[in-house]
C-alpha cells in the first residue's frame, strides 16, 4: 500500500489525501483492504459471511460499491458505477438484489444531502430499476433507501429542498431559506408516490439542537438552515414511519395516513422519560424497530458542524451502537443493550449503521470506517476491521463508510455477466499466472489449461484453491498458452479466461518483471499495467481493444465515413492484430491470424489501395528497439499481395518505417539494422566496440532489386549522438551495439532525394539520391539552419515528412525512455509531445515552427516516451501519440482538435508500454472498400441473432429470414440497420432455422451467413 501523506488532527478535521490501495496483476482495480484487528475462533468457520459498504473520503482513489469477505478479501467492487452511498442487499421481485445509492453531492443544498438515483442490480450486477424522488432540491438523497416490506414493491427514499421561510425566532432573518428534509415511498416499478413527507410542515424549528451560527446563515437556498436533517425512515408492521431527525436528537413516529407525528423519543420534546443511564442519544443516525417494543439506532454523540473551520461537538465520548425498549403505556425507555467497538473507543463525527443478522448484530462507524460484529446476546465483540489501514490519520473524513451491512454467499450468489480476468508474469523461469473473477462468489477453486496454439489449450496442467480475489500458480509446463477455468466446489465450471500466450516477445510479452502497483500513474516511474482490456463478441472469436472516444466536434465526420488504421501493441494486448476502426469507435476489421504487427497504412501498389504493415517479433539480436520480420502488402480482400525484406539487415526487415514511393508507387522505403566492429573510444567506450548501423533501402516491390541503400554509419559521427553508452547499450557485443542515431522514418521529396529522421541525434538528414551525401541537417548539434521562432526546435522526433518544397511535418517526442533497468532511465527534454509543421528557408538557413498540433478535449498533453506520427489528409491532420495510445484530428488551418480518442480505455496506467500505436493513419470508406473473402458470421444466443463481417465496410443493412429446415430458409423475417462491428437482432417468429444476408445502401446481397438452427 503506498503513502503519499498521513497528516491527520482529530479535531481540527484537517482532510486527508494519501492513497492506499491494494492492487492486482489481473485486474485494473485499486481498492481500499478490509484490514481485519480481530476475529474470535467462533466466528464464521466456513467464511460464508459478506460485507457490503461504500466507502468515500479524500484518501479513496477509486470511489465504487465494495463487497469484502469475512477473511479481508475483495469480492466485488465496480469504479465504473462511481461514487455510491448505503450499499445494501434487499429483496425485489422475489429476488435479492443490491441497492445502493448512486450520485453527488448536492451543490443547491450543503456538502451533507444528495443529489443522484437509488438503484438497484441483480445477482449479475446488472442494472434492475433506479428510484427517484420528486421535488427535492436536486434529485434523491443518500440517507435513505429501504425497500419496504412484506411486499417488497415500494421504497423509501429522502430528498431536501430549500424553501422561503421566516428564521426569525432562533436569530436568522424574516425572508429567510429553510432546508426542508422530506422522504417519499415509492412504487418502484411505477414510479408513483405513495406517501410524501416533509420535516418543515410538523417539526417547528425550536426543536433544532443545532444553531445557524453552527449550520449555515439561511439567507440563500445554497445556505438554507437545515434544521432537522433526517437520516433514516423504517416503516413498522403497523404501517406507520420511525424517522430519525439528527439535528434534533429525536426520533419520530409518523402516522402513515395523515402524516401527524404520533410521538418523539429524545430531544427537546420527548414523548417517553429515560428511566436507565446511557439510554440517551446525541446526533444520532439508522434508527430501525427490531420489534414491537424494541428500537436500535446508531449513537454519534458528536457532530462537526460549520464550513471553515468546522466546529466539533462532543455530547458523549464516544460512539456506540444502542437498543431502546419502548414501553408505551407509560412513556418510558431503557437502555437494554449497547454495542461498543473494541479495542478503539471513539466518537464518530457522522453517518454509522446498527444491523441485526439473527444472533448477530453488525455496527458501522461511519466517519470512523470501522466495522463491528457482537453477539446479539452478549454484546461481544466477535469481529473487527477497519476499511483502509489501521491508521486513524485515514478516519473522520480520508476515509468513511455510512452504513456496513452482512449478507452470506448463500444468500447472495453473485454471478457477473463478465468473464474471469488473466494475467502472465515471465520474470522467473516457470513464470506465474494470475487470476480473478470479480463478484464471483462461487468459486472454489481454479484449473489451468495449456497447448501449442490458442485453439488447443486444452491439456489439464494444475488445479489450485481459489487463495482470495486474485489467485496465482505456477506457469510451469506451459506448452506456449495458457486458459483457467473456475470451478465450484462440486467441480462445474463456471467460466473460463481468454486464452493468453505465456512466451512473449519483445512488442507482446503478457507480463513482465515491472509490476502494477496502482492506477495511478507516476509519469517517471513508467509503471506498466498487464491487466487484458478488450472488447469480445457473440459471433467473432476476436478480443480487441476498443477505440475510446473522448471527443467529437459536431462537425467531424458527419457522415462516419472515416476509417482510422492502427497497429496496438503492448502487453495489454491479448490479441496482436492490425486493426481498423470507425469514427464512432467501432471496430472494422481485425486480423489476430496475421500477428504482431506494425505501421498498418493505406498506400497505392498497381494503381490500387493496399493495406501495408510491417509483420514480425522484436529483434533479439539488436535490441527490442528494432524489428525482425517483413514487410507486407494486402489488398481489399485482405489478402497477402507481396512482401518485401531488407538485404544484409541483421535479423530482416526493420518495423520503423515501409513507404511505397510516389509518384511511381512500385517501389518502397524500408529501415534495417545491422551491428558492426566499431572503435567507440571516442565517446568512452571500447576501442573494438560494436556499432548499431541504422540503415534503409529503397527496394523494387515486385523484384525485390535493391534501388538505393544508406547506412548512417558511413556519414554521421558519433559525437552528433545526443544518447550516451550509459543511456543506451555499452556497445561491448553484436546484442549490445550502440545505437548512436536509431533512424525511425524516411520520406522521398519530390526532387528524388531523401528525407530522414535520427532519432538519437534530433536531426533530420536530407540526403542526396545519387552519392548518399547529407545536403543538410535540420536540428541536433550541428544543424545548418538557425531556429527563428519559439518552440521550432524538436527532440527524440519521429515521422518527418515533406508537406511541400519548403515545409515538413515532424512528431515532436520531446522526451525519451533507455535502458533495461526497472524502472528504465527517462529523459524529458519537452514537458509534452506534439505535433509540429516547420517552414524551411534554405536560401537563409533558417527553420520557423508554423503549426502546432497538440493534444486536449479529454486529453491532457503529456510526453510520449517514443513513436507517434503527423499525418496529412486534405484540410484534416491525424496525429498519433506512440507510446501514449491517442489519436486526435486537428483542423489544419486553425489546429483546433476535432476529434480525440484512445485505444483502449482511457486508463493513463495502460499508456507508455501497456498499449501503444507506432503510428495513426485515417483513410475512408470510399477510398479503401474492404471486401473479405470470408463469409459473415452469425450466432444465436437466447432469443437472439448476433452477426458479423469483419473488414466489410459497405454493408448498411442485414436481413434475417427463417424457414422450417436448413434448405427452405427463405421467408423473410426482419431487416435492421447495421448497428457496429456486431449486429444484434429478435429471433422471434423464427420457424427453426436462420440466415442473415448483408445488403449494401442500394438493398444488394453483399453475402450471406451459413444456416443456423435456433
Amino acid at each position: 500500500m503506498k503513502v503519499l501523506a498521513s497528516t491527520f488532527v482529530l479535531l481540527s478535521i484537517t482532510p486527508v489525501f494519501a492513497i492506499y490501495e491494494v492492487t492486482y496483476k489481473s485486474s485494473p482495480l485499486a481498492i481500499q483492504p478490509l484490514t481485519i484487528l480481530y476475529r474470535d475462533p467462533s466466528y464464521d468457520p466456513d467464511n460464508t459471511t459478506l460485507f457490503l459498504v461504500s466507502p468515500a473520503g479524500t484518501a479513496i482513489e477509486q470511489p465504487a460499491p465494495v463487497i469484502y469477505d469475512s477473511t479481508g478479501q475483495l469480492v466485488w467492487a465496480d469504479p465504473s458505477i462511481g461514487n455510491t452511498n448505503d450499499l445494501n442487499l434487499q429483496t425485489y421481485a422475489s429476488k435479492p438484489v443490491l441497492t445502493m445509492w448512486v450520485g453527488a453531492g448536492n451543490p443547491g443544498a450543503g456538502m451533507e444531502v444528495g443529489n443522484g438515483t437509488a438503484q438497484l442490480y441483480d445477482e449479475t450486477y446488472s442494472f434492475v430499476a433506479d428510484v427517484s424522488a420528486v421535488n427535492g432540491n436536486g434529485g434523491t438523497d443518500f440517507h435513505e433507501l429501504q425497500i419496504v416490506k412484506p411486499e417488497n414493491t415500494s421504497a423509501i427514499v429522502t430528498a431536501y429542498n430549500a424553501i422561503p421561510a421566516d428564521l426569525s425566532s432562533i436569530g436568522g432573518p424574516v425572508q429567510g431559506w429553510y432546508l426542508a428534509t422530506m422522504f417519499q415511498e415509492i412504487d418502484i416499478k411505477t414510479g408513483n408516490v405513495l406517501f410524501n413527507w416533509s420535516a418543515f410542515d410538523h417539526i417547528p424549528l425550536s426543536e433544532s439542537k443545532i444553531t445557524l451560527a453552527e449550520s449555515s446563515n439561511g439567507t440563500s437556498p445554497q445556505t438554507a438552515f437545515d434544521a432537522v436533517h433526517i437520516n433514516s425512515v423504517d416503516k413498522d408492521t403497523d404501517g406507520h414511519y420511525l424517522i430519525s431527525g439528527r439535528h434534533t436528537w429525536t426520533l419520530y413516529k409518523v402516522n402513515a395516513t395523515d402524516g401527524n407525528i404520533i410521538w418523539r423519543l429524545g430531544g427537546h420534546n420527548s414523548s417517553f422519560a429515560n428511566t436507565t443511564a446511557d439510554a440517551s442519544f446525541f446526533w444520532q443516525h439508522d434508527a430501525r424497530w427490531r420489534s414491537a417494543d424494541t428500537v436500535t439506532v446508531f449513537d454519534d454523540g458528536s457532530a462537526v458542524v460549520g464550513q471553515d473551520p468546522p466546529t466539533v461537538i462532543l455530547s458523549e465520548p464516544y460512539s456506540s451502537g444502542k437498543m431502546l425498549q419502548l414501553n408505551e403505556q407509560n412513556k418510558t425507555f431503557q437502555l437494554v443493550k449497547q454495542f461498543v467497538p473494541s479495542p478503539n473507543v471513539a466518537p464518530s463525527f457522522a453517518e454509522g449503521s446498527v444491523e441485526t443478522y439473527g444472533s448477530h448484530v453488525v455496527v458501522g462507524y461511519g466517519t470512523n470506517p470501522w466495522i463491528t460484529v457482537h453477539d446479539l446476546a452478549t454484546q461481544k465483540v466477535l469481529f473487527s476491521a477497519v476499511i483502509g489501514p489501521n491508521n486513524s490519520s485515514l478516519w473522520q473524513g480520508a476515509i468513511s463508510d455510512y452504513r456496513a451491512y452482512q449478507t452470506t454467499k448463500s444468500i447472495f450468489v453473485g454471478q457477473p455477466k463478465t468473464s474471469p480476468s488473466i494475467a502472465v508474469d515471465n520474470s522467473t523461469d516457470t513464470g506465474t499466472v494470475y487470476v480473478s473473477w470479480n463478484g464471483a462468489t462461487q468459486v472454489d477453486r481454479y484449473a489451468l489449461f495449456t497447448g501449442l496454439t490458442a485453439s488447443r489449450a486444452d491439456k489439464p496442467l494444475r488445479t489450485v484453491v481459489r487463495t482470495g480475489f486474485e489467485t496465482e500458480m505456477s506457469a510451469s509446463g506451459s506448452l506456449g498458452y495458457v486458459q483457467v477455468a473456475a470451478l465450484a466446489a462440486d467441480g462445474g465450471v463456471l467460466g473460463r479466461t481468454a486464452i493468453v500466450n505465456t512466451g512473449g516477445d519483445a512488442n507482446s510479452t503478457p507480463f513482465d518483471d515491472m509490476k502494477l502497483l496502482s492506477s495511478t500513474f507516476v509519469l517517471l516511474s513508467i509503471t506498466r499495467v498487464f491487466a487484458i482490456y478488450e472488447v469480445t463478441y457473440h459471433s467473432s472469436p476476436l478480443a480487441i481493444q476498443p477505440l475510446t472516444i473522448l471527443y467529437r466536434d459536431p462537425s467531424y465526420d458527419p457522415d462516419n465515413n472515416t476509417l482510422f488504421l492502427v497497429s496496438p501493441t503492448g502487453t495489454a494486448i491479448e490479441q496482436p492484430a492490425p486493426a481498423i476502426y470507425d469514427s464512432t469507435g467501432q471496430l472494422v476489421w481485425a486480423d489476430p491470424a496475421i500477428g504482431n504487427t506494425n505501421d498498418l497504412n493505406l498506400q497505392t501498389y498497381a494503381g490500387k489501395p493496399v493495406l501495408t504493415m510491417w509483420v514480425g517479433p522484436g529483434n533479439p539480436g539488436a535490441g527490442p528497439e528494432v524489428g525482425d520480420g517483413t514487410a507486407q502488402i494486402y489488398d481489399e480482400t485482405y489478402s497477402l499481395v507481396a512482401n518485401i525484406s531488407a538485404v544484409n539487415g541483421i535479423g530482416g526487415t526493420d518495423f520503423h518505417e515501409f513507404q511505397i514511393v510516389k509518384p511511381e508507387n512500385k517501389s518502397a522505403i524500408v529501415t534495417a539494422y545491422n551491428a558492426i566492429p566499431a572503435d567507440l573510444s571516442s565517446i568512452g567506450g571500447p576501442v573494438q566496440g560494436w556499432y548499431l548501423t541504422t540503415m534503409f533501402q529503397e527496394i523494387d516491390i515486385a523484384t525485390g532489386h535493391v534501388l538505393f541503400n544508406w547506412s548512417a554509419f558511413d556519414h554521421i559521427p558519433l559525437s552528433e549522438s545526443k544518447i550516451t553508452l550509459a543511456e543506451s547499450s555499452n556497445g561491448t557485443t553484436p546484442q549490445t551495439a550502440f545505437d548512436a542515431v536509431h533512424i525511425n522514418s524516411v520520406d522521398k521529396d519530390t526532387d528524388g532525394h531523401y528525407l530522414v529522421s535520427g532519432r538519437h541525434t534530433w536531426t533530420l538528414y536530407k540526403v542526396n539520391a545519387t552519392d548518399g551525401n547529407i545536403i543538410w541537417r535540420l536540428g541536433g548539434n550541428n544543424s545548418s539552419f538557425a531556429n527563428t521562432t519559439a518552440d521550432a526546435a524538436f527532440f527524440w522526433q519521429h515521422d518527418a515528412r515533406w508537406q511541400g518544397a519548403d515545409k515538413v511535418t515532424v512528431f515532436d517526442d520531446g522526451s525519451a525512455s533507455f535502458g533495461q533497468s526497472v524502472p528504465p532511465t527517462v529523459i524529458i527534454t519537452e514537458p509534452y509531445s506534439s505535433g509540429k509543421m516547420l517552414q524551411l528557408n534554405e536560401k537563409n538557413k533558417t527553420f520557423e515552427l508554423v503549426k502546432r498540433f497538440v493534444p486536449s478535449q479529454g486529453l491532457n498533453p503529456a510526453p510520449s516516451f517514443a513513436e507517434g506520427s503527423v499525418e496529412i489528409y486534405g484540410s484534416q491532420v491525424v496525429v498519433g501519440y506512440g507510446s501514449n495510445p491517442w489519436i486526435t484530428v486537428h483542423d489544419l488551418a486553425t489546429q483546433k482538435v476535432l476529434f480525440s480518442a484512445v485505444i483502449g480505455p482511457n486508463n493513463s496506467s495502460l499508456w507508455h508500454g501497456a498499449i501503444s500505436n507506432y503510428r495513426a493513419y485515417q483513410t475512408t470508406k470510399s477510398a479503401f472498400v474492404g471486401k473479405p473473402k470470408t463469409s459473415p458470421a452469425i450466432a444465436v444466443q437466447n432469443g437472439t441473432v448476433y452477426v458479423s463481417w469483419n473488414g466489410a465496410t459497405r454493408v448498411a443493412k442485414y436481413a434475417l429470414s427463417t424457414g422450417t429446415t436448413a434448405s427452405t430458409v427463405n421467408k423473410a423475417l426482419r431487416t435492421v440497420s447495421r448497428t457496429g462491428f456486431e449486429t444484434e437482432m429478435s429471433a422471434k417468429g423464427s420457424l427453426g432455422y436462420v440466415q442473415v444476408a448483408a445488403l449494401a445502401a442500394d438493398g444488394s446481397v453483399l453475402g450471406r451467413t451459413k444456416v443456423v438452427s435456433t
